[in-house]
């Protein structure tokens, strides 16, 4: 049986510069439009089957926060429609459906009857809830003091503890300290294991393979592919590697023509393009730890020095000094006494196994004598 089904489903944002222009707009007697339109979703069509758990990943902005408010009805989408079959409950953006000023208590209290719960079955379950999140010590101070952890940690509990048929989870666990993040996987386990349905957006790549049996792919609001989750996520990681290619390979042309980049000293040689490639003279800007990477650098001299030394400052994306290579870069002939004015040639740095962990980093170039 089918849990969720969306048909032609859609969702669009009017934005308007100033709050002024809608009423600008409203009041138009010539209808001129003040906004311009931004579909946060557009033709997305899925059924999402009873007892499964379906993952939904895709970049910044691709539309997966927007989907579960269109499918928890706290958002109306703008075209299409949504069937729902089963009890659901949402955890959302932190904070979402409690009210600063109203203890946790009285949130705990507000919030359960707003799924349907009477007073008499919340006094019964108010202990596993506040057990669950551990809250004994704050549940009767005002939710505007809690930390963003706690706030996670009450609606987390509040949404899985009334054993709802469908639960929507947004990424809220990231936040969470590992002890409490290892409870909340533990309820999920239990809460498939019960034949329940269970839609997920993470950007926790690991914890989608390991829990999902199905993975949605989103991209600018559209639905790119839906599938077994190792293939849907592979697919994803294959997508945002030619992104960064094509990101880096962007920020290194503009970098090879900008005239106005960082430089040092007095000008005499000046390092006019930088490529980095792999071992087969193909162009790349994403190495693997191990792998073979060659840089090579493009000089014109302007005026003649004595004995150049080239050499690169290798720094982490915080600006942490890693690593600097002056002894690896090969020209011929490699014992050059110096270099004229006019010239212009190449050297070469060849790391055969690049000692680098994960992470991003980048490249200072220089020549002194």
């Amino acid at each position: 049986m089918t849990a969720i089904k969306a048909t032609s489903l859609g969702k669009r944002y009017e934005i308007y510069n100033r709050p002024v222009h809608r009423l600008a707009e409203m009041l138009s007697l010539s209808g001129k439009r003040y906004h311009r339109e931004l579909w946060a979703l557009k033709d997305l069509y899925f059924e999402i089957p009873r007892g499964i758990t379906v993952g939904i990943i895709g970049s910044n902005g691709a539309g997966k926060s927007t989907l579960l408010r269109l499918l928890s009805g706290v958002s109306q989408p703008t075209t299409g429609s949504i069937e729902v079959n089963g009890r659901i409950t949402a955890v959302l953006q932190l904070g979402a459906g409690f009210r600063p000023d109203f203890t946790g208590r009285a949130n705990l209290y507000m919030n359960c009857s707003l799924l349907g719960m009477q007073k008499a079955d919340i006094d019964k379950k108010f202990d596993e809830i506040v057990d669950f999140a551990e809250l004994w010590d704050f549940i009767d101070l005002p939710v505007k003091t809690y930390s963003s952890g706690m706030k996670m940690r009450l609606s987390f509990a509040i949404a899985t503890t009334i054993d709802p048929d469908i639960l929507l989870v947004d990424e809220v666990l990231a936040v969470g300290d590992e002890y409490f993040r290892a409870k909340c996987y533990n309820r999920i386990n239990e809460f498939k294991s019960r034949g329940k349905t269970l839609v997920l957006v993470s950007h926790s790549l690991f914890m989608v393979r390991n829990l999902c049996d199905r993975v949605m792919l989103l991209d600018k609001g559209r639905l790119v592919r839906q599938g077994r989750a190792d293939e849907v996520v592979d697919l994803y990681l294959k997508m945002v590697h030619e992104q960064k290619e094509r990101r880096l390979k962007g920020i290194n042309t503009r970098i090879s023509t900008k005239k106005d980049h960082p430089r040092w000293g007095e000008g005499n040689i000046v390092i006019e393009d930088l490529r980095l490639t792999d071992g087969t003279g193909a162009e790349k800007h994403i190495f693997r730890t191990n792998e073979k990477m060659v840089i090579e650098a493009s000089y014109r001299v302007h005026r003649t020095i004595k004995k150049p030394v080239f050499g690169i400052g290798i720094f982490r994306s915080d600006g942490t000094y890693v690593s600097g290579v002056n002894h690896l870069w090969h020209r011929r002939p490699l014992e050059i006494e110096e270099l004229h004015g006019g010239r212009s040639g190449t050297v070469r740095c060849t790391i055969e196994d690049l000692p680098l962990l994960q992470g991003s980093y980048y490249i200072s170039y220089y020549c002194y004598n």
